[in-house]
């Protein structure tokens, strides 16, 4: 579900929101997020809830839209696909997960022994990106992770 959320007082122009809609099949719409940032936030909840068949509720937690946000862009799919090596329920542990600079939570994470997978890794000062191929396809997968500094925000 791709979205293009911004504030009423930046109106898009009608032909970059054409092409948002045509070419990246996005949601575009116009809140408040200036005046109602956290009544925003649900609206753009809902939406990709709804886009997501409630797989992806809470895409913005809690105190994530500031009052002076004018633009939120949204890209949230569901994948369900089976691994040519899945990680093993045993060796999922609690770690901390860090969601901002300042925030960090406790989440269960999947993990592999070295033995168990040979994945492609790749690490910079900006990213770390990890491919795995999906079990039964010549595709893989790829997740990056953005690097935080004291200069990024979420």
């Amino acid at each position: 579900m791709n979205g293009l959320w911004t504030d009423r007082s930046y109106p898009l122009a009608p032909a970059y929101t054409r092409i948002a809609e045509e070419n990246y099949g996005a949601m575009v719409r116009s809140l408040d997020l200036g005046r109602q940032p956290e009544e925003s936030r649900l609206v753009i909840n809902r939406e990709v809830a709804v886009a997501t068949e409630n797989r992806i509720k809470n895409i913005l937690p809690e105190g994530s839209v500031p009052p002076d946000t004018a633009f939120v862009i949204t890209s949230a799919i569901y994948f369900n696909g089976a691994w040519e090596s899945p990680f093993s329920r045993a060796a999922t542990k609690e770690q901390n997960f860090t969601l901002s600079p300042t925030k960090m939570i406790r989440e269960p994470m999947m993990q592999y022994t070295y033995h168990e997978a040979e994945l492609r890794y790749r690490e910079t000062t900006l990213f770390q990106a990890l491919e795995h191929p999906y079990k039964i396809s010549s595709r893989r997968g790829s997740l990056l992770i953005r690097h935080f500094t004291r200069q990024s925000s979420m």
